[in-house]
């Protein structure tokens, strides 16, 4: 049960971080003129918190996003040195993003 609410929970934060893109993009479509963009960027540095987040957890946790990726689908599977050095870096370049969307946008 556990291991369905951690998935449910990832899956989760990675809808919201999708979903801010299609929104603006609906935005960006619809404005012709109305002006219906707000100057509030809460959504923003709650995004960017967000991949803070998840980018340390795939930093320091890489055990842990390989198992949320696809381990939870294999019986007595480990990963490899590749998968737990790309979760590594994919972390750090998922934080780094955070970073740059909290501060710059």
């Amino acid at each position: 049960m556990k291991k369905v609410c951690l998935l449910v929970l990832f899956l989760t934060c990675i809808v919201y971080i999708l979903a801010p893109l299609s929104t603006a993009e609906a935005f960006v479509i619809y404005d012709g003129g109305y002006n219906i963009r707000s100057d509030n960027n809460s959504s923003n540095a709650f995004g960017g918190i967000l991949l803070i987040l998840v980018g340390l957890l795939g930093a320091f946790f890489p055990y842990g996003a390989w198992w949320l990726e696809i381990g939870w689908k294999l019986d007595n599977a480990e990963p490899s040195e590749l998968a737990l050095f790309a979760n590594r870096a994919l972390g750090i370049i998922i934080s780094i993003i955070g970073v740059i969307i909290l501060f710059f946008f």
